[in-house]
């Protein structure tokens, strides 16, 4: 009767275990789909007010919780609360790893490159917010370059440990990475061009075999797509970057190129102005904001550092236009467009912040209202 007992015991033990189980990766799917929407934020509360109360014993919680903390970091633009984030991920994968009996500690370990990922393009946003005199520039940049190009090799380290989902997020991590420490090298130095190139070109190696192994019905193949063409792009290559951003433009309305033709647009119309820009050629300032204007009405309810790049192109081509026009009232109305955009540029830290700022500075109130009366003379 003893060993029935026991064995019912058992039984019932391992049942309940299994139904545990297959509950929890039900419940992790569900996180996974919150992600996946771009509610990180919401997936970590989640995670952590719900699931690990209710299942205490798991592990493989507080490896999720960890990458549920970076996704949230990933997406502050406020510098310090960044960095503070990135702490706690931080803290939380540690001591994950330092549990011997932990399962996935090579995802694990791929996350900690992840945190100083983050940490480098935390240092990149900082140094591009500085003005070009701003002698904290250059030691900022420094900075960003050797941030950027030592988690790019602890990346590059785990891809050969990891396979499937995981190992193709490390490849497209990597990829971004020397596509940020492109941005640390200067355009107009002849010896830092060329090694701007190289990396660049590292980049695009990198992406062009992601594109290859990755199904073409999924948003990853068209992310990793749209990255491409912006390496051609900053390569001054433009004919095979166009190519890319057609590709992924062919998508129409599908639901699943959304977030490619999100990044296609946006390097656009990045492109637009800096091949003006470069070449020394006259501006299409009107041209720029009705494309910054219909990028931010589609795409611009979520915010992210591209919705922030295209409300400073709006700000830029409005001040430009005021700059311009010999009528007051037209200047006003420009102005006041450029203003409004700045405003809400300026209510997080930002990588255009302060070159926003600088642009308000600008404007009636600032250092050129005697330019601008001076042209309703004219």
């Amino acid at each position: 009767m003893r060993r029935v007992t026991l064995a019912l015991s058992t039984f019932l033990f391992v049942g309940s275990v299994c139904l545990a189980q297959s509950n929890l990766q039900s419940e992790l799917r569900f996180v996974e789909q919150m992600q996946k929407k771009g509610y990180a934020e919401l997936a970590q509360d989640y995670l952590q007010k719900h699931l690990v109360p209710k299942y205490p014993t798991s592990k493989i919680l507080k490896l999720e919780l960890a990458k549920a903390q970076i996704s949230v970091a990933d997406e502050e633009l406020n510098l310090e609360k960044r960095l503070t984030m990135l702490k706690r991920a931080k803290s939380t994968l540690q001591a994950y790893l330092n549990d011997k009996g932990a399962p996935n500690r090579e995802d694990a370990t791929f996350q900690l490159a992840q945190v100083s990922a983050l940490q480098g393009r935390g240092q990149l946003r900082y140094a591009q917010s500085l003005t070009t005199d701003d002698s904290k520039r250059q030691p900022a940049m420094l900075e960003a370059r050797k941030l950027l190009g030592a988690a790019s090799k602890q990346v590059e380290a785990q891809i050969a440990k990891l396979s499937g989902k995981a190992k193709n997020e490390a490849r497209i991590t990597q990829a971004l990475l020397m596509v940020d420490e492109a941005k640390t090298w200067s355009l107009t130095k002849l010896d830092e061009v060329e090694k701007r190139g190289k990396v660049l070109a590292a980049a695009q190696e990198v992406l062009k075999k992601l594109v290859e192994d990755l199904n073409d019905t999924t948003p990853e193949y068209y992310v990793a797509l749209a990255w491409l063409g912006r390496a051609y792009q900053m390569n001054a290559e433009t004919r095979v970057a166009d190519q890319k951003f057609a590709q992924v433009l062919a998508t129409g309305r599908s639901p699943v190129g959304y977030q490619g033709r999100r990044l296609t647009y946006y390097f656009q119309i990045l492109g637009l102005q800096e091949r003006a820009e470069e070449e020394n050629k006259p501006v299409d300032h009107k041209k720029l904001v009705q494309l910054s204007t219909a990028w931010i009405r589609t795409y611009g309810k979520r915010r992210s550092p591209e919705l922030y790049g295209m409300l400073y192109v709006l700000a830029n081509q409005n001040f430009e236009l005021g700059l311009k026009s010999k009528v007051a009232q037209n200047r006003a109305n420009y102005w006041k467009q450029a203003k409004a955009a700045i405003t809400t540029i300026e209510e997080v830290d930002n990588e255009f912040d302060k070159k926003a700022t600088q642009l308000k500075l600008q404007m009636p109130g600032g250092q050129l209202q005697e330019r601008s009366q001076a042209v309703d003379h004219l």
